[in-house]
């Protein structure tokens, strides 16, 4: 079973968990303020105390955080996220960030091993919550 994991839930990843437990995924979390994860545990999510410990838990991360540095901090900094990846992961990045973040970002990940897209959102969290986002998806392939 493929176990997803999602850092940051405001609005749109919250959502984005809702939804993914609803189809009965495995879905796991990790937010800074613990409130919200508890909303979410309440309905099914596994909460974990760290991005790393996140990462090492899931063959898929989805990011969706408040900026860049956010970004590169909770997926690289000390505790991130990519560091408990195994090879081979994938990682969804769906914040918005500037063009220079994200080939940097791809970059660190391909060294580390993971697969990675950017995956831009075109809605809201309505329609996230609903499954009926638009994702504008680019790779490496």
């Amino acid at each position: 079973m493929t176990k997803l994991g999602i850092l940051g839930l405001g609005k749109m990843g919250s959502a984005f968990a809702l939804n993914l437990l609803s189809k009965g995924h495995e879905v796991h979390v990790y937010n800074r303020s613990k409130e919200r994860l508890r909303e979410l545990v309440a309905k099914g999510a596994i909460a974990h105390p760290s991005p790393y410990e996140l990462g090492k838990s899931v063959n898929i991360v989805i990011t969706s955080l408040t900026d860049q540095d956010v970004v590169e901090s909770t997926m690289m900094g000390k505790d991130g996220a990519l560091h408990g990846m195994k090879r081979g992961a994938l990682w969804v990045e769906m914040s918005t960030i500037d063009p220079d973040a994200s080939i940097r970002q791809a970059d660190q990940a391909k060294r580390s091993g993971i697969d990675r897209l950017d995956a831009p959102v075109i809605g809201n969290p309505d329609m996230a919550a609903q499954g009926h986002l638009a994702l504008l998806v680019g790779g490496d392939e």
